[in-house]
């Protein structure tokens, strides 16, 4: 393990759960799964240019990484095809279909030009989100309808340029934002929290708690996130785009996984433990 002060950590190097992360995690189950959606059979035919150059099949996570970093690749179709491998539901894909105003096609191309670096990239998005523009249903409506912080640091950590003058950024969906904040032993990324009560076969009802990015999060959280993403992947010896991998990867219910560890040990700040 790379030995960090413990001034410059970003880390609780001696934590429980620091350690428990690296004892799950290898290079060997780094492997990638294709992601969640058909891009030819999801995204809207409105959508793009040109239809037919989506895939007809799930695309993996660096198949969707070559495409965005090929030149000669449409901004539609790389974006769309980034949400379709993101396995956006459904609903937010038909809100994003209503935008009319190119405002985010056009971010997006100058991101994969070199035009931004991950914070200024961040900004606006977000600064998207909260401008609004006449939708196709003759509505005002957001310019980034249905794409939030998960979503949209997903197109930055693909379409952002690999080479030695730029820091990616990484995805901050809710398991790596979850993540983050667990293994900082602090909240970095805000995060919205929503309580299920279940009635298990035997023992008494529990709270399970859901997860989602708060649209509040600005570029200061995301730039503390890609910071700590890349110290964790310093300390275990990976590529940060590895290790933020394995803070996204896996199925909840599969026993012992950094997921599962994950749901068992991440709960809410403080404030809201009281309902439990």
């Amino acid at each position: 393990m790379t030995p960090i002060t413990a001034k410059a950590s970003l880390l609780d190097l001696t934590s429980a759960h620091f350690e428990k992360f690296a004892s799950l995690v290898c290079k060997d189950c780094n492997s990638e799964e294709p992601g969640g959606k058909i891009p030819a059979s999801w995204v809207p035919p409105s959508s793009v240019a040109d239809h037919t150059i989506l895939a007809k099949e799930k695309l993996s996570r660096s198949e969707v990484l070559t495409l965005a970093q090929d030149e000669t690749a449409p901004i539609d179709a790389v974006c769309w095809s980034i949400l379709a491998w993101g396995g956006m539901d459904d609903a937010n894909r038909d809100h994003l279909a209503k935008v009319i105003d190119p405002s985010w096609l056009h971010l997006a191309a100058n991101i994969k030009a070199g035009k931004h670096d991950r914070q200024s990239a961040y900004s606006e998005f977000e600064r998207l989100r909260t401008q609004t523009a006449v939708n196709s249903d003759g509505n005002m409506k957001s310019k980034l309808l249905g794409v939030a912080p998960a979503y949209f640091t997903k197109l930055i950590f693909f379409l952002m340029p690999r080479n030695e003058d730029s820091q990616p950024g990484y995805i901050m969906d809710q398991w790596a934002g979850c993540s983050v904040n667990l293994l900082a032993g602090r909240q970095v990324v805000r995060m919205n929290y929503s309580g299920t009560w279940t009635r298990p076969k035997r023992g008494e009802p529990s709270l399970a708690w859901s997860h989602r990015v708060c649209d509040t999060n600005n570029a200061a959280n995301y730039e503390d996130f890609c910071r700590i993403v890349e110290e964790v992947a310093q300390c275990i010896k990976m590529l940060p785009d590895e290790a933020e991998r394995l803070m996204i990867a896996g199925r909840r219910n599969a026993k012992n996984t950094w997921r599962h560890y994950l749901v068992e040990h991440y709960k809410p700040p403080e404030s809201l433990k009281g309902i439990q």
